[in-house]
């Protein structure tokens, strides 16, 4: 969905149900300043002990705050109150902190907020999320028009990964394709987030992007009858396009993994454990322990960079400046930490395969799914219509708009973006 930037925010909330609302839930978080999951089940010895609809993070040089978030439509039943309030226990460790927070309707009950309280949730009711965006509103239900446009893209992020997620899993014909893929979801939903300490998720992460799930999009590319490769120059399969962003979503996961593991490099034990890694992850995390490094923006830094900027940064007539300036100021970090975070990106991803293309008028990271590379250019055009209007980015931008009109077929297409 798309909010419209001309109406109160709240009263465009109030009837937003399941998706929708959660939807707008993570992207207030993620405007924010959190790194936000959706969707998650955290399993202890292989079964299910918790589902998160909202997981919202923010990484500092001493430990990692969350926050679960848990969205309902309608006022939650003590019931779901109660296995909700177990959540906690699951998620936090001795360097990671845990609240519980609960939205529902906006006639909630008195007793509901007392109940929740004990159990340590704060629950609250859908119209609160604008005083967590702009607290200067309280109790006015208005939203400043800039806001809603930023909250917009987040929007529309999300509901692209729901597309691919759910409808496009739903509609594989392949069955052996689909249990495969359904696997690698699991995985990323499930399993990593089911290893609390730092080091371990690390080692997993890596573990199984060079194991289980290596080559995976030319593994699923070459049994549906193409390449990954064709898929990128002539997208036309959405199987192959969602094995894409199940890998893209690996990558992040394992430099997110990087991330966290760095709060441990102030202990004896994070460094004995640090010394053991590999030389690239080393350095990366000797970075994210600079001073001058705000690390609680680094994996905010990497998702603006692959979902809303197509994992692409532009070089022709000063562009690379310019924009890494513009997604410095998106971020809230100075150019010069962000150039720092796309130099660590480069050193993980820069050896072994490859992944960043050189071009003399672009930089761009390969197998970004081209809905994402669509969204990246009507991103640049909202920031900058005029100097963006006339830019060609790709040769097959006008395939990728095909692929982006698909993902947001909800809202019309592009012509429902109100950036």
């Amino acid at each position: 969905m798309q909010l419209d930037p001309n109406s109160p925010f709240a009263t465009q909330i109030n009837p937003a149900m399941g998706n929708d609302f959660e939807n707008i839930v993570a992207s207030c978080y993620f405007y924010l300043g959190y790194h936000v999951q959706r969707n998650l089940t955290v399993l202890v010895a292989g079964q299910t002990a918790a589902e998160i609809d909202v997981l919202a993070s923010m990484i500092t040089p001493l430990f990692e705050s969350r926050i679960a978030v848990e969205c309902k439509g309608s006022t939650p039943s003590f019931n779901e109150l109660r296995k909700f309030s177990t959540v906690d226990q699951i998620l936090k460790s001795d360097k990671i902190s845990v609240k519980l927070a609960a939205y529902g309707a906006n006639n909630i009950r008195e007793e509901h907020i007392q109940f929740a309280s004990v159990l340590g949730i704060n629950l609250m009711k859908k119209e609160d999320l604008s005083k967590k965006v702009l607290p200067i509103l309280w109790n006015r239900g208005t939203f400043r028009l800039d806001r809603i446009r930023v909250i917009n893209r987040y929007l529309a992020v999300f509901q692209i990964k729901d597309y691919y997620y759910q409808n496009v899993y739903r509609n594989i014909a392949n069955t052996e394709v689909k249990k495969d893929i359904g696997k690698y979801i699991r995985f990323l939903k499930g399993e990593v987030w089911s290893v609390a300490d730092p080091v371990r998720q690390l080692e997993l992460c890596f573990e199984k992007a060079k194991t289980d799930f290596l080559g995976f999009t030319d593994n699923i590319a070459q049994r549906l009858g193409t390449t990954a490769a064709n898929q990128v120059a002539n997208p036309t399969d959405e199987t192959v396009q969602l094995a894409m962003l199940l890998e893209l979503e690996h990558r992040i996961l394992n430099l997110y993994a990087i991330a966290r593991t760095s709060i441990l490099a102030r202990t004896e034990s994070g460094r004995k454990a640090i010394t053991e890694r590999t030389p690239a992850i080393r350095n990366a995390l000797n970075k994210l322990c600079d001073h001058n490094v705000t690390i609680s923006q680094f994996p905010n830094f990497i998702f603006r960079y692959f979902f809303l900027w197509g994992g692409t940064i532009l070089k022709h007539e000063n562009f690379q400046k310019e924009e890494m300036s513009a997604l410095a100021i998106e971020c809230g970090i100075s150019i010069e930490v962000a150039e720092s975070f796309m130099n660590i990106l480069k050193e993980i991803y820069e050896t072994g395969n490859n992944l960043f293309q050189n071009y003399p008028n672009k930089e761009f990271f390969k197998y970004v799914p081209p809905a994402f590379r669509s969204l990246g250019a009507f991103h640049r055009k909202s920031v900058n219509p005029e100097k963006y209007n006339e830019i060609q980015i790709f040769f097959e931008d006008a395939k990728y708009e095909n692929m982006l009109n698909a993902a947001l077929v909800d809202i019309g297409g592009t012509a429902g973006l109100k950036f």
